[in-house]
């Protein structure tokens, strides 16, 4: 599903029809196909936001973190007013692993220049609480007070991010 546009959604210079062909791959799971096809209309609308948001969506239904991360990079410099390129980025950062204050601070960005954004808000409230959650504690947890369900777990998490890295 795709994340919701808002009310200030830049407006898209490709035509109509390649865009409609790009999303239509992308609903019918079509990823690479996608990406072709935004690939294209880019070539003529180079910082067209509607696309570089959209293609960024296709390369991280591929798992390519690093291509999403540019296209919402990219979303972000040609629209900074438009909360798609900073949720897309936020997104794209969670699956690298990176810390609960890295997204919070890209949210937030977001939040300082995107009028009015429920999506947006939303997102922050949420990362200000799993920040929280995440700072660190005056007691510390040593590895031989693990139990094995816990030593799993953070086995299982370090081998989800060391993957995200690997295919950055």
């Amino acid at each position: 599903a795709t994340v919701g546009c808002g009310s200030g959604s830049p407006p898209s210079m490709a035509t109509p029809a390649t865009r409609e062909a790009g999303n239509e791959a992308l609903l019918r799971g079509e990823f690479g196909q996608a990406v072709e096809i935004y690939t294209r209309a880019l070539s003529a609308q180079p910082e067209d936001a509607k696309l570089l948001s959209n293609r960024s969506l296709a390369f991280y239904r591929l798992s390519d973190w690093g291509s999403a991360l540019r296209d919402a990079e990219e979303t972000i410099r040609v629209a900074p007013d438009w909360e798609k390129g900073y949720i897309r980025k936020a997104l794209v950062l969670e699956k690298l692993c990176r810390p609960p204050q890295e997204l919070l601070a890209c949210y937030e960005l977001g939040i300082s220049r995107v009028s009015e954004s429920d999506e947006l808000s939303q997102a922050v409230a949420a990362m200000r609480n799993q920040v929280d959650v995440t700072k660190p504690r005056a007691v510390t947890t040593s590895p031989s007070d693990l139990n094995e369900g816990d030593a799993a777990a953070a086995k299982t998490d370090s081998f989800a991010c060391a993957s995200a890295a690997e295919n950055s």
